[in-house]
């Protein structure tokens, strides 16, 4: 579980600390940090005790080189979750849950990313009244 306190987040002020799930691969990639005296998974570089500070320098001047990628934002991946998730049948308040989003309102806007499973429900419940048709 990762904890991320009122002041790194969003709504932080109003709904207090946010408690997001890791999931197996997240948790693979912490285990192969290096271990330090920190308390911290990625402990500051430099001169201090607490914590990096500096996702985003790291994002674009380590991750993204590494991974031959330009222009890929950290809030793409957040968009990139919702659409792969919202493909896969996930309701929009499960979706809205694991981005920590207070309203649904703020995962509706993902909700054109979901015809997919729209046009599957209307498929199976066709099928269904189809049987239920030919049954009469």
């Amino acid at each position: 579980m990762l904890v991320l306190v009122p002041s790194r987040t969003k709504g932080g002020e109003i709904t207090g600390e946010r408690h997001v799930a890791l999931n197996s691969l997240a948790m693979k990639i912490i285990r192969t940090q290096p271990r330090t005296a920190s308390a911290f998974v990625f402990p500051a570089s430099k001169g201090s005790s607490g914590h990096t500070t500096t996702a985003p320098k790291v994002w674009r001047t380590k991750v993204l080189r590494a991974a031959k990628l330009v222009g890929l934002r950290i809030h793409d991946l957040r968009h990139s979750f919702a659409s792969f998730a919202l493909a896969d049948g996930t309701s929009l308040p499960i979706v809205g849950k694991a981005l920590g989003h207070r309203s649904s309102r703020s995962t509706e806007r993902y909700s054109h990313l979901s015809i997919d499973p729209v046009r599957g429900v209307s498929e199976r419940i066709a099928d269904r009244m189809k049987g239920i048709v030919s049954a009469a």
